[in-house]
């Protein structure tokens, strides 16, 4: 019967193909590395994209709501009333506003103002905008209201701050209520 072992050169030749078999295995792994850390890397803008999404759904099902149930009256000019506060992922917010009021006429107009960014839509604008401001007239027995919305483009991420006012014309207008509500728009 023949010796099973190789002779001595043959163990230099296994030697050579374990060494070889080493390197093709560190290199696969490092390719498997390679894969995985492209793998996270896609993972993780995956997830950042959908806490994005989530973010915006969340901001867009979130309407921001105040009112004054008060009666408010005896001045000429600009009064400023309820307010609200939100943040648009998307850049845009939508407005709805108005109120009700007897024995006199006036204006239910909103302000936007950004933190950083200052004014973004001006009381005075709406008012000189019959499009877009709520006028409203009455009589002693009866308190006719009325309301409008709009959509506003305002930064992305800027804390926001949407204010009803109210403007009188003449000094015995009483307002009876008034609400603002806004939510980011998509």
């Amino acid at each position: 019967m023949a010796d099973p072992r190789p002779p001595r050169e043959d163990y230099q030749f296994l030697a050579d193909q374990l060494a070889g078999l080493r390197r093709e295995i560190a290199s696969g792994q490092e390719a498997d590395g390679q894969q995985l850390a492209q793998s996270l890397k896609k993972l993780r803008e995956q997830v950042a994209a959908q806490a994005t999404v989530i973010e915006t759904l969340t901001a867009i099902a979130d309407s921001k709501y105040a009112e004054f149930t008060t009666h408010v009256g005896g001045f000429v000019g600009w009064a400023d009333s309820v307010s609200v506060a939100l943040t648009s992922p998307t850049g845009r917010i939508e407005i709805h506003w108005g109120g009700a009021l007897n024995g006199g006429e006036g204006y239910f107009c909103y302000s936007v103002r950004g933190d950083r960014s200052g004014t973004i839509v001006s009381r005075e604008s709406l008012l000189q905008n019959p499009a877009r401001r709520v006028a409203v007239t009455g009589g002693a027995s009866f308190a006719p209201s009325g309301s409008a919305a709009a959509i506003v483009d305002v930064p992305r991420g800027e804390s926001l701050t949407v204010q009803l006012h109210l403007c009188s014309s003449l000094s015995f207008t009483t307002f009876f209520g008034g609400w603002v509500l806004a939510r980011v728009a998509p």
